[in-house]
């Protein structure tokens, strides 16, 4: 089996260090059915592993709560295994607003 984790720092700094490998590695002390290989990426591309079935399984994950489960290309667990914030930075001459995030969002018909 194949965990894609994605780059984070302090959760999947490399193959050998983070939290999130650290699970993982517990995670396939205890999997009876072959070995877990950890493979890290950034976000997008460790998401897109999944989706693309390069990869058994990914993590993290952010749920955004306005898309239904049933539209997206992958399936998750609903156990929460931990917490971490979501940042969005814009140049500041260009400043993203909740208006325009709400606007796009309703365009994808989320």
């Amino acid at each position: 089996m194949v965990a894609s984790l994605a780059q984070l720092l302090g959760l999947a700094d490399s193959p050998d260090k983070g939290a999130l490998v650290d699970l993982v590695k517990a995670i396939d002390e205890v999997y009876t059915e072959g070995t877990i290989k950890i493979v890290i990426y950034p976000f997008p591309r460790s998401k897109e592993n999944v989706i693309t079935g390069k990869v058994d399984y990914h993590m993290p994950i952010n749920v955004n709560p306005l898309v239904p489960v049933s539209k997206l290309p992958y399936r998750y667990i609903s156990e929460k295994i931990g917490s971490f914030v979501n940042l969005l930075y814009s140049q500041a001459d260009k400043p993203i607003t909740l208006k325009m995030i709400n606007d796009a969002l309703a365009s994808k018909g989320a």
